[in-house]
């Protein structure tokens, strides 16, 4: 009669080597780079979101999880309007401003700007002349040129305007001149005495709006403006 075959355990061996395996980590979060305390091939569960990694590299004292699948699974690729689909490099994808648009990080989040645009609102309850919006003019010499649109509403009236300025001031890089300002698109609503112009104080240029006596006014502004040195 024969004898039955002895148990076979994990990998054939008649004794168990499941110490070998690496338990995963299992965490209210993601894994970051300073989480480098581990062998390469070590799973991590985010259990809060069902996200699961794998420790792929640590060099240079930075750890790189890989996302391999599970719930919300963070972000593995980019795609942009050209270049295709952009994986990581080193468990990273640069996002970098070009021309006049800047991106700047915190935690978490990425705001993608462009610093040499603004925008602005302020009310007015009489005709004294307001400050909407504050261009600086840098501490180096040179010409800015300024494009802005101002309109406004008047709920009472009803009255509103759109206002068109462009204008140049020239700066020292300490203090601006005025060289002028051109505001000939103007859209105004019936005898609605309003207006908008750009100043020049110290080093900076401002658009400034006038309204009416006893009356309420919202201004909206937006606008650009460039430099040459």
């Amino acid at each position: 009669m024969g004898t039955r075959p002895p148990k076979i355990n994990l990998y054939g061996f008649p004794q168990p080597t499941q110490s070998n395996l690496l338990p995963p980590v299992v965490a209210n979060r993601a894994p970051t780079a300073q989480d480098t305390g581990y062998s390469l091939g070590q799973n991590w569960v985010n259990k809060s979101s069902g996200a699961c990694y794998i420790l792929g590299q640590v060099a240079a004292g930075a750890a790189v999880w890989v996302a391999v699948g599970g719930g919300a699974v963070d972000v593995q690729t980019l795609t942009g309007n050209t270049g295709g689909v952009i994986t990581p490099v080193a468990g990273n994808i640069n996002i970098l401003g070009s021309g006049d648009l800047t991106v700047a990080g915190t935690a978490g989040t990425l705001t993608i700007s462009n610093p040499q645009q603004f925008e602005a609102t302020v009310t007015t309850t009489d005709a004294t002349p307001t400050t909407i919006a504050t261009v600086a003019l840098g501490a180096v010499a040179g010409t800015v040129s300024i494009d802005v649109d101002v309109f406004c509403f008047n709920a009472s009236g009803p009255k509103g305007a759109s206002l068109n300025l462009f204008g140049a001031v020239r700066t020292t890089g300490a203090a601006g001149t005025l060289i002028g300002v051109n505001n000939s698109l103007n859209v105004i609503d019936g005898a609605f005495a309003i207006s908008a112009t750009i100043v020049a104080s110290g080093n900076n240029a401002l658009v400034q709006v006038t309204g009416l006596g006893g009356t309420t006014i919202n201004w909206k502004t937006n606008g650009f403006f460039r430099k040459v040195t």
